[in-house]
């Protein structure tokens, strides 16, 4: 390969070999494999790929290849996008990488005028129908929603008019011989270091070092940056979010320093998404601010308008609706994204500024028009959508309409696993919006689908991580839990928490009242939302003790890293504040 190929993905880890806008390779630089791929489109007319543009994207962390992966992707980095021209549409090539090492994900997704051949040529054995076996122990598993064929020489899919994907998911076999220092920042309980160890040759030692701490003197400064860039990429894959924000930063101010804006922004993109993962949301909307910045000053206008996306995102979630309306706005009139992706978020905010009815009308055109191009599959995610919407501005008979007409949709194309996950984002739904009865239901009839189609896995994770939130009381010796605390006045309390303007006042004022040592203003807080939820009135809690439960389930949203004892100290001095409040 000559030194002009451009590398998609991680320098650490996978990559994707591009030579003049078209697909040349594959490259893993942990074990020091790559081998050659072309790629060509056959149609009536020559194809011309032109306007090729690079740059890094914040994952969504909705996207549904989390769950179509047979392997668990990171999401904490951002994704390599490449989009391009071909003349009768537009290619956008994203890249993602694996939680574990020799893991990566090539999602490419085709807007055509006309059906046309997407030919890949390579080395490859087929496995079977959805596989193929590439050279050096490299493997792929395939997901499309368009047919495809497989040759002597190559395997090809071919592509409608409209939008088609397909996923290629690489798996790269370890070679213990070929491992590169950066693996060395694995630990022992990193599932990554049990399959390294075990391919160590009898007689070979291998010492998980948490950091490159043999790494002290460099040849200048790109050496040092692209090291420290490393690191806190790998750290960031593995959610070890705490000190991979120290290496990045590091790396960060080398970019700045030599000057190197390119760089720059692909680590503030790494650090924002490591805050915004670990619940840093005002830090995580600096870096992604900073990022726009830089995009702006270089004139790179798509890849602006992709963090745009960004930026309004988290604006949103803090809950800053008319900022993050402004940026949804300017992105959906670019035409440079999805609208249906730009208007969803759209429709979410109108919903934060009481604007319901416009929200509404928003989520049933979406679903009118995947109607209108037959697009069953889309129209059972539509109806999920309009449902999510419908719930949340408090229409919950028409919310559970669309959601049931989404199932039977899946259920009547067949899609076993597509009914699993509809049951389960139903939970979802519900949970976030505080009817923990209804999504303690539907979490179980998830459970028994994944369960049907031999998911196992996917079952536990609802079990463990979702169901568990449900049925396990937050704190044995709260007095509302004493008082035999229903889901009813949980999921009360969840939903009030979860409101992002009331959240993140409560945060704000926490952290002044702890500086000054004074938690009298929390628990004025607190009383004050229980006094003003209506629905109170229809349990036999007072005031003051739902006040208290506020805290408790706040406690475990946003205290859950607080040192156990500092907790509980914590949660005395707001309980003996809440009582001394005049009735």
């Amino acid at each position: 390969m000559e030194d002009d190929a451009i590398y998609l993905g991680e320098d650490y880890s996978l990559s994707i070999i591009l030579r003049d806008g078209r697909i040349a390779g594959f490259r893993d630089n942990i074990f020091k494999k790559q081998f050659e791929i072309d790629d060509e489109f056959e149609s009536l007319r020559k194809i011309e790929i032109s306007e090729s543009v690079i740059f890094d994207a914040v994952s969504d962390k909705k996207d549904r290849i989390k769950v179509l992966s047979p392997f668990p992707i990171s999401l904490g980095l951002p994704v390599k996008v490449l989009t391009q021209s071909l003349g009768v549409g537009t290619r956008r090539i994203e890249v993602f990488q694996g939680q574990t090492l020799g893991k990566m994900v090539m999602r490419t997704t085709f807007n055509i005028k006309r059906s046309i051949k997407w030919k890949i040529m390579a080395d490859y054995e087929q496995l079977g129908s959805k596989s193929v076996q590439f050279p050096q122990k490299v493997s792929a598993e395939i997901y499309s929603t368009a047919s495809a064929g497989f040759e002597t020489n190559y395997f090809y899919f071919a592509l409608p008019e409209g939008f088609s994907q397909v996923i290629l998911f690489f798996s790269s076999e370890l070679d213990f011989e070929r491992i590169g220092k950066n693996m060395l920042i694995l630990d022992s309980s990193d599932p990554s270091f049990e399959a390294i160890a075990k391919s160590a040759p009898d007689g070979e030692k291998f010492f998980p070092l948490l950091t490159f701490t043999f790494m002290t003197d460099y040849k200048n400064k790109k050496e040092e940056l692209k090291n420290q860039l490393i690191i806190g990429s790998i750290l960031t894959a593995r959610g070890k979010y705490e000190l991979a924000l120290e290496y990045l930063d590091k790396a960060l101010k080398i970019s700045r320093k030599i000057q190197d804006s390119t760089v720059e922004a692909e680590i503030l993109l790494k650090m924002g998404s490591a805050f915004e993962d670990s619940g840093q949301l005002e830090d995580a909307l600096q870096c992604y601010q900073s990022v726009s910045s830089v995009y702006h000053a270089a004139g790179n206008t798509l890849a602006l308008i992709s963090n745009y996306l960004t930026v309004g995102s988290v604006l949103e979630r803090i809950g800053r609706y008319d900022e993050a309306l402004e940026y949804y706005n300017e992105v959906y009139n670019s035409g440079a994204q999805d609208p249906k992706t730009v208007l969803k978020g759209i429709s979410r905010c109108l919903v934060g500024i009481g604007r319901s009815d416009e929200a509404v009308d928003i989520r049933r055109q979406l679903l009118d028009d995947v109607r209108t191009a037959r697009d069953r599959e889309g129209e059972s995610a539509a109806l999920m959508d309009l449902g999510e919407v419908l719930l949340a501005v408090g229409r919950m008979g028409e919310a559970m309409s669309m959601f049931e007409q989404a199932i039977r949709i899946r259920k009547g194309i067949g899609d076993e696993r597509g009914i699993a996950e509809s049951l389960e984002s139903m939970g979802e739904a519900l949970f976030r919006r505080g009817k923990l009865v209804k999504a303690k239901d539907y979490y179980e009839k998830a459970i028994e689908e994944y369960e049907n189609i031999g998911l196992l896995l996917e079952s536990a994770r609802i079990k463990e991580k979702k169901l568990r939130k449900i049925t396990t009381r937050p704190y044995s010796g709260c007095e509302v839990c004493a008082a035999n605390c229903s889901l009813e006045i949980m999921g009360l309390s969840h939903a009030d928490i979860n409101d992002p303007i009331f959240r993140e006042q409560f945060k704000k004022i926490l952290r002044t009242a702890l500086s000054r040592k004074d938690l009298n203003p929390v628990a004025e807080l607190l009383l004050e939302k229980a006094q003003t939820n209506i629905l109170l009135r229809q349990t036999s809690l007072t005031p003051k003790q739902y006040a208290y439960c506020l805290f408790i389930h706040a406690g475990e949203e946003i205290l859950g890293k607080l040192k156990p004892e500092y907790k509980r100290q914590i949660e005395k001095l707001v309980s003996d504040s809440i009582r001394r409040i005049p009735a």
